[in-house]
């Protein structure tokens, strides 16, 4: 532990423990720190207002949730729901000018935020590799030179009714290979 410290490094029995996460203790510890405090807030407060989806240990969990609670709230079967997913870009009244997402930031967008939704829920805290959102033309574009990841807009979750059951696919046991060759042939080509 002592020389995880030293190295800036979670230390190991801390991570057996934690959530996964690939950043240095120094800024593990300040993720921690607002892990916390979210939590700590959601626990004073009741309900937040719009929830910070990668702040959880478990999301799938969470997300389970709110459909099982639209589920008991419109007396629908669970298996039967799905969600839809609608950006919140707010467009109307605040940033008719903005041109890039780095002038529009998290904090603005859960000021706007008056209450909750009346079904779903609003997550924020989402990112997005090698591209960025406009929130200009609120839609996906490519990103500014040098930048790797961009934060997205706030995302209202939906559930909606399907008509038939939704299943879970199971994964496929082929996968293609660097060829175009499903895995176990592109492997047994290169072993003959």
């Amino acid at each position: 532990m002592y020389t995880s410290l030293l190295t800036n490094q979670v230390p190991a029995n801390w991570a057996a423990v934690a959530y996964s996460s690939l950043k240095p203790l120094a800024s593990w510890f300040k993720d921690l720190h607002k892990r916390v405090d979210f939590m700590r807030q959601w626990m004073a407060k009741g309900h937040p207002k719009a929830y910070w989806l990668s702040g959880f240990f478990f999301p799938h969990g969470f997300l389970t949730g709110v459909l099982q609670a639209f589920a008991r709230k419109h007396q629908k079967a669970i298996d039967f729901l799905k969600f839809k997913f609608n950006f919140m870009t707010f467009r109307d009244s605040t940033y008719d000018d903005v041109e890039d997402s780095q002038s529009f930031t998290i904090t603005n967008e859960l000021a706007l935020i008056e209450e909750p939704p009346k079904d779903g829920v609003y997550i924020y805290g989402l990112h997005i590799e090698s591209a960025a959102w406009s929130y200009a033309e609120c839609c996906i574009t490519e990103q500014e030179p040098g930048v790797i990841i961009s934060g997205m807009p706030m995302v209202h979750f939906l559930p909606f009714e399907v008509k038939h059951a939704v299943e879970l696919q199971p994964p496929s046991p082929k996968r293609g290979g660097r060829d175009g060759l499903p895995a176990e042939d592109a492997k047994s080509k290169s072993s003959s």
